[in-house]
């Protein structure tokens, strides 16, 4: 059951401040709705955003340990923070031996993050710990510092696809070649019984390596950008969820993961959420590295829950006309609002993108027309019932039309009819006048003969 939009807009209120620096307590969050503490409560938990501080009487993150600078852990030097989640604060730091470059990862502190925090930090860890594929970030270590835990992954550079795209959609081809790599790699985490849950633009890495390149002029029309050969990685598994009982440790019912980027049953907030979910997610990475947009994007985050739930995303090809009809059709299969409708796989998915790539043909099948009609009018209710207004207005017109022309002919009909009886009867007195005529004519021929 989707929560109550108005827990959906604080959630989306809570977001912005904490971008800002501006982490409020639930109290400061809810006061002009104190019944929703309770529900905002759990969904932050259930969304791992347990950097509001659950005691009304505690201090905001926003003023916590802010002034004391970053802690000092052996064997690394903290350079600067490079992001703040909802579990942790994320640093670049020089580990001192090997000398090199990471990402270093610490949960806040234990005051202000509980045990199911500690958890989900630790299960995150674990997660990206247990994969091993070229395109996933890969862990260095895990470690504690003074009851803090920690752990280190490769830094990476090149910013997110996110910041590249910036409204940007790249050429067909290339974001074909992206979103296989980032397949086969979410294939890996699936075969590992893991659900990523959260895949989205924002948490797909770049290594400095990867270079931009403009494309010529004859490309233009499917893209703008071409990202080339490029070392995207999957990153952020903190709402991860592991196959295997017991394993979740999100809130029953919590809306788990990004709203454009969510799949109707996260929105719904099921507790069987499996890999078709990272599918969709894919396929709304894909809709957006071909047009510039998610396939659902609206003022508040409970405004694009009700699209996720209740609409048909564009075909992408209305918003780029010379795009492949295959890739599209490859797009949208994974936009499907039924799971079972969607790839039964990310490896399918993948090989399809594959086939598309290779120029074979593909495994997904264009919706048929009455299909894409039915979406249509569900896309544009407004649209579909004038015009079937019209279609029924026209319908009626021509129905009166052709009683009227079927009136019409009996009528001619029986005129016709009328006036081929009338020619007959004229034609039979004719015929009478002439007998007539010839009995005359022969009587006064008989009268005269036997006068002479």
């Amino acid at each position: 059951m989707t929560p109550d939009p108005r827990v959906l807009d604080l959630l989306a209120r809570y977001e912005a401040l904490c971008e800002h620096g501006q982490a409020p307590t639930l109290q400061d969050l809810c006061q002009d709705c104190p019944e929703l503490i309770e529900p905002v409560r759990r969904q932050l938990v259930g969304l791992a955003a347990l950097n509001v501080v659950l005691d009304t009487e505690a201090e905001t993150l926003g003023q916590a340990g802010d002034d004391s600078g970053p802690p000092i852990i052996p064997g690394y030097e903290l350079l600067e923070p490079i992001g703040r989640g909802g579990m942790g604060v994320v640093y670049r730091a020089l580990q001192l031996w090997p000398n090199r470059i990471v990402a270093l990862k610490m949960i806040l502190a234990d005051h202000l993050a509980g045990p199911i925090a500690l958890k989900l930090f630790l299960g995150e860890a674990e997660a990206i710990a247990q994969l091993e594929h070229p395109n996933i970030v890969r862990i260095y270590e895990i470690g504690e510092h003074e009851g803090r835990p920690y752990f280190t992954i490769e830094y990476l550079a090149g910013g997110t696809l996110n910041q590249r795209l910036a409204g940007t959609p790249l050429l067909a081809r290339s974001a074909a070649e992206l979103v296989e790599c980032l397949a086969r790699a979410i294939q890996a985490a699936h075969a590992s019984s893991i659900i990523h849950r959260d895949l989205k633009p924002g948490n797909i890495l770049f290594s400095p390596r990867s270079k931009v390149e403009s494309p010529t002029s004859a490309d233009l029309g499917a893209g703008t950008l071409d990202l080339g050969l490029c070392d995207a990685k999957i990153a952020d598994f903190g709402l991860a969820k592991r196959l295997t009982v017991g394993s979740d440790l999100t809130t029953p019912g919590a809306v788990l993961g990004t709203p454009s980027y969510m799949a109707p049953e996260q929105a719904r907030g099921s507790t069987t959420t499996g890999p078709p979910a990272d599918i969709y997610a894919l396929g709304a990475v894909l809709y957006e590295t071909l047009t510039g947009r998610p396939p659902f994007r609206a003022e508040t985050a409970a405004e694009t829950l009700h699209q996720v739930l209740h609409e048909e995303p564009v075909p992408p090809s209305r918003l780029q006309p010379k795009l492949p009809r295959d890739l599209e059709t490859i797009c949208l299969k994974c936009l499907e609002k039924d799971a079972g409708r969607r790839y039964a796989s990310a490896q399918e998915f993948a090989d399809d993108l594959g086939r598309f790539l290779a120029g074979r043909p593909i495994v997904a099948r264009r919706a048929p027309w009455w299909e894409r009609g039915w979406k249509w009018a569900r896309r544009r209710p407004a649209t579909a019932a004038l015009m079937a207004a019209g279609t029924l207005g026209l319908l009626g017109l021509l129905a009166g039309v052709l009683a009227y022309n079927a009136i019409l002919h009996r009528h001619n009909q029986a005129l016709a009819a009328q006036q081929q009886a009338t020619e007959q009867a004229r034609m039979a007195a004719v015929n009478n006048l002439r007998l007539a005529q010839g009995v005359v004519h022969e009587f006064f021929t008989g009268v005269s003969q036997s006068l002479e």
